[in-house]
């Protein structure tokens, strides 16, 4: 496997399904190449994205949906 820095990582082979499971290392554009006896060389290219700052979305969007219901319940006692 060709990371995005560059470096060669060896990732081992396939279990019996044929998967090969491995943690990013890094954010990036990842190649996995596999030679097969007496066949092709394939490449796949598997791209890692950061994972998004979730808590950041909660900060926000609470106090907002608290606003909103207040809002609506204090017109709904208005409108009795």
């Amino acid at each position: 496997m060709r990371t995005p820095s560059g470096q060669l990582e060896d990732v081992g082979m396939a279990d019996d399904r044929g998967e090969v499971r491995f943690v990013a290392s890094e954010v990036g554009k990842h190649e996995f190449r596999a030679q097969f006896p007496g066949g092709p060389l394939v490449v796949v290219v598997h791209h890692v994205v950061a994972r998004p700052k979730r808590w950041l979305y909660a900060l926000i969007l609470t106090p907002i949906g608290l606003l909103l219901v207040w809002w609506n319940l204090t017109k709904f006692q208005r409108q009795r």
